[in-house]
């Protein structure tokens, strides 16, 4: 009887001691929380119809969509996959220079503008 009874103690530390190995005294994680903070948007390369763009986040472990629309009117031109900050997409060229902005769909944080030049 004794010895079962020091065998359920042994058995109960024995998991404890498992539980505590695996998460207690696992490194906790000290970097940047990935909650959005700000989207940038760039402009690149241009061909006859399209114009590259970059889109980067802060901090640079987030991963989700932007929306890229047109100046203040929320015209859809594409959407980005930005993942660890970063991603990119073309957009339709057209013949006069338009302004265009880029938006988190979830959490709907807006970034800064930029001017894409329509070359000639």
């Amino acid at each position: 009887m004794l010895r079962i009874k020091y065998a359920n103690y042994l058995a109960l530390i024995l998991v404890a001691f498992l539980f505590i190995g695996s998460s207690g005294f696992a490194p906790v994680s000290s970097g940047a929380s990935c909650n959005l903070t700000k989207i940038r948007i760039a402009g690149g390369t241009m061909t006859a119809t399209t114009e590259k763009v970059s889109i980067t986040a802060t901090p640079s472990c987030w991963s989700g969509q932007v929306e890229v629309n047109r100046g203040n009117v929320d015209f859809h031109l594409i959407t980005v996959t930005v993942s660890n900050g970063h991603g990119t997409g073309s957009i339709i060229r057209i013949s006069i220079a338009q302004s265009v902005h880029p938006y988190a769909l979830n959490p709907g944080l807006r970034g800064n503008n930029i001017v894409v030049p329509a070359l000639a």
